[in-house]
């Protein structure tokens, strides 16, 4: 039996706000420029996303370019993880979520990735 806490935590992740710290504007600026890396969703913590973020279900924007989850705000990071850890146990009924990314290990377990803006505190 697996314990993901899904509905705790996605509650917990929709009841709080990321923190703005670039505009969408200039966050894709960046995108463009190729000023992003890919990090696994475990590492997020602090990290300025350069995508939007939509899990589904429920099909709601979580973030939006240019916010990040602080650690205050790791129940935004839980929420994916619980949505990565359920993805590994039941093949066949992964989520879709819209800017996040699946890799794959040896064994077919996945690893959610999402894109990050480099270089944080740079202006754009």
């Amino acid at each position: 039996m697996i314990s993901s806490q899904m509905l705790r935590n996605m509650d917990a992740a929709y009841t709080l706000l990321p923190d703005p710290v670039a505009s969408p504007r200039a966050t894709y600026a960046r995108l463009v420029k190729g000023d992003i890396e890919q990090i696994a969703v475990r590492d997020m913590i602090d990290r300025t996303v350069a995508v939007q973020i939509v899990p589904y279900p429920p099909g709601i924007p979580l973030m939006m370019p240019g916010e990040k989850a602080g650690a205050d705000k790791k129940a935004i990071v839980d929420y994916l993880l619980a949505m990565e850890l359920f993805d590994g146990h039941f093949p066949g009924f992964e989520h879709d979520n819209h800017g996040v990314e699946i890799e794959r290990d040896s064994q077919g377990r996945p690893t959610y990735k999402v894109y990050v803006v480099k270089n944080q505190g740079l202006a754009p």
